[in-house]
């Protein structure tokens, strides 16, 4: 058994793609999931926990809104639980469960979704959407690895609950998204599993001198706003091509085709009505 603590500046691991701390991340842009349902940084305490072949995570923290910080300021909370069953030299079958919750306190404070990165993709300036209480969201991912092909997959599903009941009389509103992506690193070599933080571990150019290594992957990323008073959906396609000529630098091109809809009706889990908009 082994058991870390840090304190200090920490993260949540609140789903894999954040609990991802390679350098060699195959996507330059985190998914349309992610960035939405993503919790900010800020002091706190961050334990894990791992034996064989699974780990425990848990952290609580609070949080730094720009220049709004104090001892009062809202703080969030993550859990999540990952193994590997199988893991042999060629073949890698990792899955994962996390929890996270978020105080809001104030609207002010927190967006119930982060807009930072959202909004870049075309979604709406939802900090003045929603007036939040706190945001609790599951996330579930499974992610084989069979040689030098990667398959990484997550579903978020996250409730936020309002201060005041909507003009429909919700309460709270169910909000989701997911992605799936396939990695080919064409030189060859495979990411090794790291059972502590239930990710993959950087790659190294050393292991191949002349060429470094090439990196090749394709991503789908889907968000669905479309539940109260978010009429929103969104889902794009992510391409990218890395070559890693040495361990400290990266050269690469992603390309990104991203469609958005405007949904009609208020739904919770469905849509009603899709009316298309358009694409970039």
């Amino acid at each position: 058994p082994y058991t870390n603590v840090l304190v200090g500046q920490i993260g949540l691991p609140s789903a894999l793609e954040t609990a991802d701390v390679s350098g060699n991340f195959p996507f330059f842009a985190t998914s349309l999931a992610s960035s939405a349902f993503q919790l900010p940084m800020g002091p706190g305490v961050y334990v894990t926990h791992s034996y064989d072949k699974w780990s425990l995570q848990v952290a609580a923290r609070q949080s730094r809104f720009g220049s709004n910080y104090s001892v009062n300021s809202p703080w969030g909370a993550s859990v999540r639980v990952s193994a590997a069953p199988v893991m042999n030299d060629k073949l890698v079958v990792p899955f994962g469960f996390s929890y996270s919750f978020q105080d809001v306190n104030s609207s002010e404070n927190l967006p119930p979704i982060a807009a930072a990165e959202a909004s870049g993709r075309g979604l709406r300036d939802l900090s003045v959407s929603l007036e939040a209480k706190n945001r609790m969201t599951g996330v579930v991912d499974f992610s084989p690895q069979y040689k030098s092909f990667l398959f990484d997959s997550e579903f978020y599903l996250t409730q936020v609950a309002l201060l005041n009941p909507s003009a429909s009389g919700d309460e709270s509103y169910l909000l989701y998204g997911g992605s799936a992506s396939l990695d080919w690193v064409i030189t060859g070599e495979s990411r090794a599993y790291d059972v502590e933080s239930g990710t993959y571990g950087d790659l190294s150019a050393s292991d191949n001198e002349s060429l470094g290594f090439w990196d090749l992957g394709v991503r789908y990323s889907y968000l669905n706003l479309s539940t109260g008073d978010i009429p929103r959906i969104e889902h794009n396609v992510t391409g990218s091509l890395s070559w890693y000529p040495l361990d400290a630098i990266r050269v690469g091109a992603e390309y990104v085709h991203a469609m958005y809809h405007e949904v009609t009706g208020d739904s919770q889990l469905g849509v009603e009505g899709v009316d298309d908009v358009g694409n970039y």
